[in-house]
């Protein structure tokens, strides 16, 4: 018997149903029954219907929607929970490890070192922050030697200069004591222009004085207070030409300041 189908969609008792409907033909082999009964070969012996309530597969395809529905979510979920892990592993966790080895290194500690081995440019880049590390480290100490041998240097100057500036000290109280001795001791005698070369002698060894003592005070390193005031350019110029007064003398030179 051969069979051909069909699929019309049609209401039962108010409910809709798939009726599924096939004829039945007639072949050889039937008519060795129904031979008799005047069938021949392609006749329409009967047929099979097969009716399938709609509400019932539709139920089906819900449940199938919602199966389909919770599976994609499911596997969304799973997606970027894996994705997510991955990040965390291969970027985020390495990151938080260079910034660990930054805050290390702007804290001046130069021995702690990153082990990230994650075998791509992070890694790379947390082997250069060791190394940099390492190369602060060797600069540093380097900076401590070169600070401790530039201390131990300036106590040596200071020393020295104070002793120097001792020794020269002594000369110069000896010259102004002896030109005020001379002044008491011979005022009557001396010549007006002889006064005012001890007058000269006097003043430029308390001038060498004053040059000294800020020898001194420039030598004590960390130890300058600077301030600033405002000064009579024309008042130095005046001092300048007393102090070079024998030498401008002798070379026959003459100055005139004028003005400002």
């Amino acid at each position: 018997m051969l069979f051909r189908s069909g699929f019309p969609l049609e209401e039962e008792n108010r409910h809709k149903v798939y009726r599924y409907m096939v004829p039945l033909y007639t072949t050889e082999e039937c008519l060795q029954c129904h031979g008799a009964k005047g069938y021949k070969v392609g006749d329409v012996l009967g047929g099979i219907s097969v009716t399938v309530p709609l509400e019932e597969a539709e139920d089906y395809m819900s449940l199938n929607k919602i199966i389909l529905v919770s599976s994609a979510c499911m596997i969304v979920i799973l997606v970027m929970a894996t994705l997510y892990f991955f990040i965390k592993k291969l970027v985020i966790n390495p990151l938080r490890k260079i910034g660990d080895l930054a805050n290390h290194i702007g804290r001046g500690d130069f021995d702690y070192r990153s082990d990230l081995r994650s075998g791509d440019e992070l890694e790379h880049l947390a082997h250069e922050f060791n190394d940099m590390a390492r190369k602060l480290k060797r600069s540093y100490s380097h900076l401590e030697s070169k600070t401790r041998e530039l201390e131990r240097k300036n106590k040596e100057i200071e020393s020295l200069v104070s002793v120097v500036s001792h020794d020269l000290k002594a000369p110069l109280v000896s010259i102004g004591g002896f030109a005020s001795l001379l002044e008491k001791t011979m005022k009557d005698s001396i010549p007006p222009k002889g006064k005012n070369f001890l007058d000269l002698i006097k003043k430029n060894t308390i001038r060498m004085e004053e040059v000294i003592q800020d020898i001194l005070s420039l030598c004590s390193v960390g130890k300058i207070i600077e301030f600033y005031e405002d000064v009579e350019s024309q008042d130095i110029v005046k001092e300048a030409i007393k102090i070079c007064q024998v030498e401008l003398e002798k070379k026959g030179i003459k100055l005139k300041v004028e003005g400002d």
